[in-house]
């Protein structure tokens, strides 16, 4: 897999392995930008994953990976990302261009997306409805949270307590301190 990093002005050939990026005359990619690292970073290619890995060298200025710094990390690289080392640079675009091309699969049947939906409807497995109700912590709706439980339910069993009803202040469920705040409105 042939890889490259592209700026406005000009383009840049990955090594097949690992490339270096850094201010060090010894680096692959030599940039003399400010922030940029002796040794900044490195690009390297994954055999088993089929990708570029981006590490960066705990540069003191960061490695940024579309717009998000990378600090003394490794992250995997897709085509079209766009790469900043240090601070005052050029942006990099990295191109991957396959080295052996993908391969085409013989065509089986034609078949139309009708006939595949047929197929699909076709098949031995009938739809049922769930055996049992879902619990309400299962997706409930908070409209509908509780409302089938008594304790919950705003009507509480146990004298002097209350319930809160959203919006609308709260509920007493005793009545003898419910007539005195209404006793209490009317002065």
């Amino acid at each position: 897999m042939k890889g490259y990093l592209k700026t406005l002005s000009w383009i840049f050939k990955l090594q097949p392995k690992s490339t270096t990026v850094g201010k060090h005359r010894d680096s692959d990619l030599c940039l003399q930008n400010g922030g940029v690292d002796e040794h900044h970073a490195t690009i390297e290619w994954n055999e088993m994953e089929h990708c570029y890995v981006l590490n960066d060298l705990n540069s003191a200025h960061g490695t940024y990976v579309n717009d998000c710094r990378i600090h003394n990390a490794a992250v995997r690289l897709t085509p079209g990302d766009e790469i900043h080392f240090g601070y005052g640079g050029s942006a990099y675009k990295l191109l991957v261009d396959p080295a052996d091309p993908l391969p085409v699969l013989p065509i089986q049947s034609a078949t139309s997306p009708a006939g595949v939906r047929s197929r699909a409807l076709s098949s031995s497995v009938t739809p049922h409805p769930p055996r049992r109700p879902r619990p309400a912590s299962a997706g409930a709706k908070r409209s509908n949270l509780g409302t089938n439980i008594p304790e919950y339910s705003g009507f509480s069993r146990r004298p002097g307590s209350w319930a809160s009803s959203i919006g609308r202040g709260l509920i007493f469920r005793n009545t003898s301190i419910s007539q005195s705040c209404q006793s209490m409105q009317d002065l």
